[in-house]
């Protein structure tokens, strides 16, 4: 049993002076004061020693429990995600039975795709994870380094840590780890599988760089998402997908548009027609 929040639906850590109390539209809520969590100092981090015999970023950490995912907020929005930690639970589980001082192979990604939305982003992405050297993550988009490690998918209750986004990681980080064996080349020790992250939004969402305290004092960031992905993996391919601005506003605006007539046709029902020129 896996659990992330308590009984009122929130998520609490033992943690002093982290809550402050707001008021709004009538009514009264407590709300997690993040900026000042140890885990968002990303540039104070040590830095990870990767294997060299991995062309993807990894290393191997002590596997203590099977259930290392017990905290992960992740699982909370998304099933994908809670579908494969409960698989990997499985696996640890056997890999612990069998040796207790069992290890997990860790990763972080080996390129990411960046850039502007409705770019083909998916599409290059999409097309990358066809080849056979690479795997990808349960989520395409994680959206951590720009915008969830501050916990904003959790609507800033806690901070999302680096380690539960190398959590995200450890399905691609067991076939990495295994790949070789299955190709038939037992005798060639290097693993030369990949991942990747699809978050385009690190390319230009930094709304909240104020709070940081790095950043704090200042008119502009001094720090941005590069600097952070850059600490932690130095060697990151970083694929950017831009678009001609007009081409994407038209996609976008069309892409709304069906969204807008199909919401409008539920609520007011299909025998309302509405006037395409105000869509």
């Amino acid at each position: 049993m896996i659990h992330f929040l308590n009984a009122e639906g929130r998520y609490y850590a033992a943690l002093p002076n982290v809550t402050s109390e707001y008021a709004g539209n009538g009514s009264s809520f407590f709300w997690r004061e993040v900026w000042s969590h140890p885990g968002l100092d990303i540039l104070g981090t040590p830095q990870f020693k990767f294997l060299p015999n991995f062309k993807n970023p990894c290393w191997y950490e002590p596997l203590v429990e099977s259930n290392v995912y017990q905290n992960n907020k992740f699982a909370v929005v998304s099933m994908n995600a809670r579908r494969s930690m409960m698989e990997l639970m499985e696996t640890w589980t056997d890999r612990l039975t069998k040796d207790k001082n069992a290890k997990r192979l860790r990763c972080l990604p080996y390129f990411m795709i960046v850039g502007q939305p409705k770019c083909a982003s998916t599409d290059i992405y999409k097309k990358i994870m066809k080849h056979p050297d690479a795997v990808p993550p349960p989520i395409k988009e994680l959206h951590w380094w720009s915008r969830n490690r501050q916990g904003r998918r959790i609507n800033y209750t806690d901070i999302i840590p680096l380690t539960q986004y190398i959590d995200m990681f450890d399905k691609a980080a067991l076939y990495i780890e295994k790949r070789s064996e299955e190709m038939g080349e037992p005798d060639i020790d290097y693993h030369k599988i990949i991942t990747g992250d699809g978050s385009v939004s690190v390319f230009w969402e930094n709304d909240d760089w104020w709070h940081f305290p790095e950043n704090q004092g200042h008119t502009e960031p001094r720090y941005t998402n590069a600097d952070y992905i850059h600490h932690v993996i130095p060697n990151a391919k970083i694929i950017v997908s831009v678009r001609n601005p007009t081409d994407s506003l038209l996609v976008t605006h069309n892409i709304s548009s069906v969204i807008i007539s199909a919401t409008m046709t539920y609520l007011l029902g299909p025998e309302i027609q509405l006037d395409k020129a105000f869509l």
